[in-house]
Order: C-alpha cells, then structure tokens, then sequence
C-alpha cells in the first residue's frame, strides 16, 4: 500500500495471514529532505571601497539533513574589479551549496558595489607658456 513520508518518519510493518498469524512489528527510518539549504549573505555597502568588496555568508539549511560536508560554516563572495578602474554597481561572485540530500542553492552574486581602484589625477588646465620669467605664476588645476 503506497503511503507519503517528508522529513524524518518511523515506517512500522507486520505481516499478517489469513489465520491471523502476525509476524513481529518491524521498522525502519526514512529521512526526507525536500528543502533546499539558504546562504545568509550580508549586504553591499553605501560606501565607495578602495579595494573589492568582500561580503561574508553563512549558509544554513531548514530541510533536516544538515549541510554537505564540503560545504564551509562560513565564507565570502567578493568582486573582482580591474586595477586602475571604477565601478558603482560591482557584482560578487556566487556559490553553490548544498545539503547532504544533496539539495542546492546558489549564493550571490551581490551586485551594488562601488570599487574604485582608479587612482586621482591632478592636471594643470594650462601648460602653453614655459617660458621664464621675473615673477610669480598663477596656474588652475583640475583633478578627477
């Protein structure tokens, strides 16, 4: 007789014949995990990084059967800007995690980070005259 299970479940059988002989009530555990596990992930900052960013996780899972044991307590996504570039919405890199039914989910990628690894410039608006002279020069700069 087919019958539904989820989560953990004691199954309990006998069997019985038609002179009513019963057979010792035996058993056996069977453990469900339909439930994929979920990564807990922090958030991007408002602030402008000078380096990339990096956002701590920590996955869990709500099925019952625990994490993959290849799957760390912790860990972080991060971005990957190129030196000498700018960006303001900079995307982390994901994971896959799973549990140990085998269950997965993907963490990230978080996008919505601002990497600036750009160096300053400072430029003077007007280097035409080189030539020397007996008194003070005034020279503007721009710098971006």
């Amino acid at each position: 007789m087919p019958f539904t299970v989820s989560g953990t479940t004691m199954v309990k059988y006998l069997a019985v014949d038609n002179a009513a002989n019963a057979e010792a009530v035996k058993s056996f555990q069977v453990n469900i995990d339909k439930i994929a596990p979920a990564a807990n992930c922090g958030s991007a900052s408002a602030n402008w990084l000078g380096t990339d960013a990096s956002i701590a996780c920590s996955p869990t899972d709500g099925g019952g059967s625990g994490l993959a044991s290849s799957v760390a307590a912790t860990f972080n996504l991060s971005t990957s800007v190129a030196a000498g570039t700018e960006n303001a919405n900079a995307s982390t890199d994901s994971r896959t995690i799973s549990d140990a039914a085998g269950n997965t989910a993907t963490a990230g990628p978080i996008g919505g980070n601002k990497v600036d690894k750009k160096a300053p410039e400072v430029l003077p608006t007007d280097v035409t005259n080189t030539t020397w002279r007996n008194s003070s020069l005034s020279q503007n700069f721009t710098s971006s």
